[in-house]
């Protein structure tokens, strides 16, 4: 249901930067005509002379003038139009549309003929006013709709052998048969209608490739939608990013061991439902302050999770962004805690540093994206110190040495034993 409704915005959305566009377009063919206006007042005043000794007939230069401004007149009006449809969010409706394409279409079959009148047609069809069919024509592509310039296409080619065949005059045989002759005629015809159906092919081809661009997208916040409420959306976009899984490699990371302390007397006499929403509250700001200091939480461990920093996407600042997210996450459980948001409560929180691998693992029926190595199993000892030492975070030497500079204060505890391993670890508190 919320896709439909995510779908309908954008399609309502999509057809207001189509009305955008017939703006723009409308907007272009108002300044073309004003530039030809311009340019019939400059021929007509400045160079007289050649005008009356080219033309045939006498017919008056207002009926230009009129032209010229009637079709300005035409596409300002159009232009405001489009500009109260886009204000007040509604379409375009199709018959105008058509009416619109149509009215175009004999813009430049009027033309001809007004040309016509003073030096006969056949000098009217090979002046480069013929040319404003394309301009039309190229420009409809605006639309986005290739059955637009299909149809102005077809009435421009129509239009055009109309009056270049059915009222040709008889020039006797002296003419010259570029001029009159049907078939140079019909190939032109046939030159405007195929710009209609190249305009038409080229509009087709852009709107499939945004439908197809509408569907990916589509795709895209559904696997964000499922997916990335697993983990996080640095890994969704590293596997869209590429066509297949997570590949292991050795990564420099830090690793993030967090633990709620007092859980275990806070849900003693807790109904599950109680549980489930404190640790939703919790898990709500951490996952957000982890995310915004480039990790990912990996794994949730009951009353804690396993975050990663450095993989999959790396800035080379692991250890710095860990120790960052992990003083905020203090910070911000004792604020919750002071203004009675969350019972009192508190975290602990270890941190190592080193190579580990990550990718992912699993069967072709289920994967996780995981990290693998001494480097996880350290973080996850260093963490239980906390107890021992009655501290909030505890770090490695691997990550005081990535963070000395940064951090004001931190308590070397020196070289203590940590369970499963033979060599102890220097370890460093830092809350």
């Amino acid at each position: 249901m919320e896709a439909k409704q995510n779908e309908q915005v954008f399609h309502q959305r999509f057809e207001q930067e189509i009305l955008l566009g017939e703006k723009l377009r409308v907007a272009i063919l108002e300044i073309f005509f004003l530039i030809g206006l311009c340019i019939v007042l400059s021929v007509h005043h400045i160079i007289p002379e050649e005008y009356t000794e080219m033309r045939q007939r006498e017919v008056p230069i207002f009926w230009i003038y009129i032209f010229f401004i009637s079709i300005i007149c035409y596409l300002a009006v159009a232009h405001h139009t489009i500009s109260s449809l886009v204000r007040k969010k509604e379409k375009f409706p199709k018959l105008l549309r058509y009416v619109n394409a149509f009215v175009e279409a004999t813009i430049p079959t009027v033309f001809i003929l007004l040309v016509a009148a003073p030096f006969t047609l056949p000098y009217a069809l090979i002046s480069p006013i013929v040319f404003i069919y394309f301009v039309f024509i190229i420009l409809s592509a605006l639309q986005l709709d290739y059955r637009i310039c299909l149809f102005m296409g077809s009435v421009a080619a129509v239009q055009y052998m109309i009056i270049a065949i059915g009222f040709m005059p008889d020039l006797g045989e002296e003419a010259n048969h570029m001029l009159v002759d049907v078939v140079p005629q019909v190939i032109k015809g046939a030159l405007i209608m195929m710009a209609g159906v190249a305009a038409g092919f080229v509009t087709h081809e852009i709107r499939k490739r945004i439908d197809k661009s509408i569907v990916m997208l589509e795709e895209r916040n559904r696997v964000v939608g499922i997916f990335g409420q697993h983990v996080s959306p640095s890994v969704v976009d590293k596997l869209l990013s590429q066509k297949k899984e997570l590949d292991s490699e050795i990564s420099d990371v830090c690793i993030m061991f967090l633990d709620i302390r007092g859980f275990t007397t806070f849900s003693e006499n807790r109904k599950p439902e109680e549980i489930v929403d404190f640790l939703n509250v919790l898990f709500d700001f951490m996952i957000e302050i982890v995310n915004n200091n480039n990790g990912i939480i990996n794994k949730f461990l009951g009353d804690g999770f396993m975050a990663i920093f450095g993989a999959p996407i790396s800035d080379g600042r692991g250890s710095q962004n860990a120790v960052k997210a992990a003083q905020e996450i203090i910070a911000r459980v004792e604020e919750e805690s002071e203004a009675g948001n969350i019972p009192k409560i508190g975290v602990g929180i270890g941190l190592h540093a080193g190579k580990a691998v990550t990718g992912s693992i699993g069967s072709r029926l289920r994967k996780e994206y995981t990290v693998i190595g001494d480097v996880v199993n350290v973080a996850a000892r260093i963490e239980q110190l906390n107890k021992q030492f009655s501290a909030k975070l505890l770090v490695s030497e691997e990550v005081w040495q990535a963070v000395s500079d940064k951090v004001e204060k931190a308590d070397c505890l020196g070289e203590v034993p940590v369970k499963g391993r033979d060599v102890p670890v220097k370890v460093y508190k830092l809350s």
